[in-house]
């Protein structure tokens, strides 16, 4: 997630680790260079956006091999008062809302602590303020597991 401060990037966040994804948040001020180096390192499958951040998060998808405009992994996040998410796809032109509101996930429910303790669930990175960004692995417990570089 690119975002310049979203007020539901809380929701999208709680959402992609609920649905068993691993949730990293880049910097607003990211170039796309580093935003690309990013999704690779991180192996990221889709890239959520805003409009303010549009432009960088389509030319860092482009960078890291993703194809044009983001090979329609790219997604655009609502800024206005209903919440929609649409596929920037390869021609530039966006989809209609994926969000469907009636549709219900199938949550997981991890009751074995083991598997609670080392669940990746957020990749946080640095600001790079002594060189480039570096990854932290979040889990549940709180611990950082390991650095990506």
């Amino acid at each position: 997630m690119i975002s310049t401060g979203h007020y539901l990037l809380p929701v999208l966040s709680y959402g992609i680790i609920g649905a068993g994804g691993v949730f990293s948040a880049a910097s607003a001020a990211s170039t796309a260079s580093e935003l690309s180096k990013q999704l690779q390192g991180a192996q990221s499958k889709i890239l959520v956006t805003v409009e303010g951040t549009r432009e960088v998060a389509v030319k860092a998808a482009e960078e890291a091999g993703w194809g044009s405009n983001g090979g329609g992994r790219v997604l655009l996040m609502s800024e206005g008062r209903e919440w929609e998410l649409k596929v920037i796809r390869k021609n530039g032109q966006l989809s209609p809302n994926i969000i469907d509101q009636c549709d219900k996930l199938p949550w997981q429910t991890i009751t074995d602590p083991h598997e609670l303790e080392n669940s990746l669930v957020i990749l946080i990175y640095s600001s790079g303020t002594t060189g480039l960004p570096k990854g932290k692995l979040m889990v549940p417990s709180h611990r950082v597991e390991s650095q990506l570089s």
